[in-house]
């Protein structure tokens, strides 16, 4: 329930900005921050908020709605073997491969998000799996990261 009042309130602020510098460059004498910014922004956000716990319940999100999802294995898994079912079955590009730690990028869907970073860490007796948004700036995935992870873990 916590993310989802952040996802809100992250989502607010942001379109309150958009329509504050919309309203200063339109009507910079006669703003009305209730009408104009606060209402339209909490009316927006609200809906994509909706739209986003529908979406990610459908992708298997029960709890975390946050876009940054990860989940840790309680055993290490090879990293090689994992790498070449990962690069057979998906077009996700390999940005980092180590001893410890592969990293891909993922293309965009522009419907769901603009691409993921997901992360795959070994540490010394568990794996950790990561998956977040490529853009910093992203309030809703709409449970495509979730699913990046439900992803990994059948192919583990």
């Amino acid at each position: 329930m916590k993310s989802i009042f952040i996802l809100l309130a992250k989502s607010i602020l942001f379109f309150s900005i958009i329509f504050l510098l919309y309203s200063f460059f339109l009507d910079s004498e006669n703003i009305k921050i209730l009408y104009q910014i606060l209402f339209p922004s909490m009316i927006i956000s609200i809906l994509l908020l909706i739209i986003h716990i529908l979406l990610s319940k459908k992708n298997g999100v029960i709890k975390d709605f946050s876009p940054n999802q990860s989940f840790i294995l309680k055993n290490p898994v090879n990293l090689d073997v994992l790498d070449s079912k990962i690069q057979s079955v998906t077009n996700w590009k390999l940005i980092t491969k180590s001893n410890s730690t592969l990293i891909y990028k993922s293309k965009a869907n522009f419907f769901k998000s603009f691409g993921e970073v997901i992360k795959v860490s070994n540490e010394k007796d568990y794996t950790v799996l990561s998956s977040k948004p490529l853009v910093f700036t992203t309030i809703f995935d709409f449970g495509k990261n979730y699913q990046n992870l439900n992803f990994l873990k059948s192919i583990i």
